[in-house]
């Protein structure tokens, strides 16, 4: 059934559907505010935590902020003492809060209204965000519920949800809201981007781009580090990285405006930017250098232009076209996990057969086989997660060229005005390269500061655990290294990463923590996109089987247990045969070194992580290697 969104004269939402999927249209039109105003209890579900932030600001004591550092005690207290219309806002990260405070109230959660804002990140979100589709059950289950996104759901979208017995509330966009975008298909993003900037048209530029290694490196090469500000989320991982960077200061809110302000993806939609003036925005995106930068228009781009609330000035997607964007089959995707997934589901009913021991193997089999991902606690594949890698597919498409790239512009002719321009150049000007900026300290500054914090014993207190994560996340394979190894092999390796992995697992093996040491070694040794010669192949695989006592000779075939593979071919100059490793049929475990406990006392650890890259700071500048 069609039901229509209403609105008011000055274009604002008057009134949000139940059991609706509702396409607004357009950002900006009160949905929120609309839903908070409303006379009924409710919960408004965020895909990101300044949209929350934005909205605490302009609508004060109007609803109940659920975020990083608010206990379960204090819901409850909310509920408890509230006596008109209750409204809760909160990410779908900390949705169990709500869940847990409302079990304690004796409150019926689900006889509240819940509102998904921004629901397209359900799908776009899915391979990434375990929590943004694992809150859908209890979601599904509510009387009244309905999602709301300004960016379309295509049919395929739609087809997801039919089971839920929603209505369908689609909105016509009227001339006057299409917006202009300027799009550019370069083979060199970097200098495009240059030129633009060099014109110096605007007060400040909101520069998107979903990747902070890809920001650091263009505020190098332009020489704008004094005059940019990075906005991406406030975790621990992001903090470091910019502060070992020189960015002291860290914004996971929108302010503080500088002459060149970057975003990552958490600021692309929901949340307001008012300014008393229109800027430049530039959208940036280099499958070359960042596959995640890449982008879809209804998606992205015009979430992107809806953030202010004044309007823009102008609006340019600058884009690298280029045929690397290499695309797989949907047919074959989704052929090939239904496949894989009857395996794994017979392999996992096999392990409920086993011993205890023999389980520990089938499991670790299982998280080896790509599949995994797309399954669900429950043990029924997850068809956020399949529709995603679909979407994301078409939009690797988009890029390969510049007509796919116009083309996928015109089909949004609804809602843009496009201007599309070809810039190429040639090879000597400056071009962006696949970097990460991780390093903070070298590695004996790290393994001093391990063993500094006693960190290869128990962890008993906050601030070890605190540092403990920070160096997990600054280097997870040296950690893991300094917990299981012997310091001096770690030093006497001289912090080869090919040994130490290795070692790593054979350490695990001995210590039974993993059943199927091969297939970890194995990955660990050969790499997709590569090419080997049949005399390595062979030497490698065969060191492999003695570690591991399997008891056989390796052939140079044998490689095709682990990856698809060309067929056998010259792989070097010199003439020798071998192969080219096309794609790995397993993938690496994720058995990551964790601490003991978990702090949610956010003052806690940034105390402690203050603390820590003080100490490794000063350690810097003095030059020393031990505290």
């Amino acid at each position: 059934m069609e039901i229509k969104l209403q609105f008011n004269k000055e274009g604002y939402i008057t009134e949000i559907p139940v059991n609706c999927i509702i396409n607004k249209a357009r950002p900006n039109c009160g949905a929120t505010t609309c839903e908070i105003n409303s006379p009924r209890n409710s919960i408004i579900i965020e895909p990101n935590l300044p949209v929350i932030e934005g909205k605490e600001i302009s609508m004060k004591g109007k609803f109940f902020p659920v975020k990083n550092g608010v206990k379960v005690k204090e819901i409850e207290d909310y509920l408890k003492s509230t006596s008109g219309y209750k409204k809760l806002m909160t990410t779908p990260e900390s949705f169990h809060k709500i869940k847990e405070a409302f079990e304690q109230v004796g409150e019926n959660i689900y006889n509240y209204f819940m509102l998904f804002d921004e629901c397209h990140k359900i799908i776009n979100d899915a391979r990434f965000r375990t929590s943004i589709t694992g809150i859908l059950e209890g979601f599904f289950k509510c009387k009244e519920r309905s999602l709301i996104s300004a960016s379309p759901f295509s049919s395929e979208d739609t087809e997801l949800f039919k089971q839920q017995n929603f209505s369908i509330c689609n909105t016509k966009l009227e001339k006057r809201y299409k917006k202009d975008i300027t799009v550019i298909s370069t083979n060199n993003t970097v200098q495009v981007l240059k030129n633009i900037l060099s014109k110096n048209t605007s007060r400040e530029y909101f520069i998107f781009l979903n990747s902070i290694d890809t920001s650091l490196q263009l505020i190098e090469k332009l020489g704008i580090k004094n005059e940019s500000n990075i906005y991406c989320s406030g975790d621990e991982h992001n903090k470091n990285k910019l502060y070992r960077n020189g960015y002291h200061q860290f914004y996971h809110q929108i302010g503080n405006y500088k002459k060149y302000n970057f975003f990552t993806s958490r600021f692309f939609s929901a949340l307001d930017i008012e300014l008393d003036y229109k800027p430049e925005v530039i959208i940036f995106s280099d499958y070359s250098v960042a596959q995640n930068s890449v982008i879809s228009p209804l998606d992205d781009s015009w979430q992107i232009i809806g953030r202010f609330r004044n309007g823009v000035s102008s609006t340019t997607h600058v884009a690298l076209t280029t045929l690397d964007a290499i695309l797989e089959s949907k047919e074959l995707i989704k052929k090939k996990i239904m496949e894989d997934f009857v395996f794994y589901d017979k392999l996992k009913q096999l392990g409920e057969t086993l011993p205890p021991r023999n389980k520990r193997t089938i499991q670790e089999i299982l998280e080896h086989l790509p599949v995994h991902e797309y399954v669900m606690p429950n043990g029924e594949l997850n068809p956020y997660r399949i529709h995603n890698k679909m979407k994301h597919e078409d939009t690797v498409e988009i890029y390969r060229t510049t007509e796919t790239l116009k083309e996928a512009y015109l089909k949004c002719g609804d809602y843009f005005n496009l201007t599309f321009k070809v810039e190429n150049f040639n090879e000597k000007e400056m071009k962006l390269t696949r970097r990460t900026y991780n390093k903070f300290m070298d590695n004996k500054e790290f393994i001093e500061t391990f063993y500094y914090y006693h960190l290869d014993k128990d962890i008993t207190s906050k601030e070890q655990e605190t540092i403990f994560n920070s160096l997990k996340k600054e280097d997870a394979l040296l950690t893991e290294a300094c917990q299981l190894l012997p310091r001096e092999f770690i030093e006497q390796s001289k912090f080869n990463r090919q040994i130490l992995s290795r070692e790593i697992i054979k350490e695990k093996f001995n210590r039974e923590k993993i059943q199927v040491p091969v297939i970890a070694l194995v990955m660990n040794t050969f790499h997709e996109d590569k090419k080997y010669t049949e005399a390595y192949i062979k030497q490698e695989l065969d060191d492999i089987y003695k570690i591991v006592n399997l008891g056989k000779a390796a052939k140079a075939t044998d490689i095709s247990i682990y990856f698809e593979t060309s067929k056998r071919r010259t792989v070097n100059n010199k003439g020798e045969k071998g192969y080219l490793l096309l794609k790995a049929k397993f993938t690496p475990s994720n058995n990551d070194p964790q601490p003991k406990f978990k702090e949610d006392d956010p003052e806690v650890l940034t105390k402690a992580m203050k603390q820590f890259i003080s100490r490794v700071t000063t350690c810097k500048k003095e030059r020393i290697h031990t505290f």
